[in-house]
């Protein structure tokens, strides 16, 4: 089953709806690792289910979210159509869903906030402060008329430029995860509302 769809960045035709009941279930090593040598090995394994719709047509899903399915089990399966992405399965059999990493928006906790701001000051470090310097340099130069010879004090600037960079990676983080989570909430309504819209999920 196909429901056009729209709002926010996705249009209707990038959503497709497939309602069906779980023909089989299965699993496959999407990757890992196997040393020469050793007894032991890091296998990534994907659970696979085939779904069979209303038709009799036969369509394969693979990933976490449909790790709970079971044989018999009907289930609504929202994807993107571009590339077959699973964004959320409900379950109508456990009335339960399971929604993918594009519906789950950052972690807004202090500690996801301050790992998040001090990963960006490391990486932002060096750009960050080539620019405080080009900026500080015109300045000294314009307003206060010192030229290339006033050497620049890189050691008295440095805990301005710390705490600078790190109210703007603070800033930066806030805003990630603030539209982190409009942007999950906005493709989660757009999914309850295009299946509430068809009748399919009732809880």
């Amino acid at each position: 089953m196909i429901s056009p769809l729209s709002s926010g960045s996705l249009s209707r035709s990038d959503i497709r709806i497939t309602v069906g009941t779980v023909a089989a279930t299965d699993s496959r090593v999407a990757g890992g690792t196997i040393q020469r040598g050793e007894t032991q090995a890091y296998l990534q394994v994907q659970p696979v289910i085939w779904l069979q719709d209303e038709t009799g047509t036969e369509h394969a899903f693979e990933g976490r979210s449909v790790s709970a399915a079971r044989s018999g089990h009907k289930l609504v399966v929202v994807c993107k159509r571009s590339d077959g992405k699973i964004l959320r399965v409900y379950n109508l059999a456990t009335q339960n869903s399971s929604d993918s990493n594009d519906l789950v928006p950052l972690d807004d906790g202090p500690k996801n906030l301050l790992s998040g701001t001090f990963l960006l000051s490391v990486i932002g470090i060096v750009p960050f402060t080539l620019i405080y310097t080009a900026v500080v340099t015109f300045l000294r130069e314009t307003f206060l008329g010192r030229t290339e010879r006033d050497n620049f004090d890189f050691v008295a600037h440095f805990p301005y430029i710390t705490i600078l960079l790190f109210l703007s990676c603070f800033w930066l983080m806030h805003r990630w995860i603030a539209r982190s989570e409009a942007k999950a909430k906005a493709l989660s309504d757009l999914i309850d509302d295009a299946v509430k819209k068809h009748g399919i999920v009732e809880w």
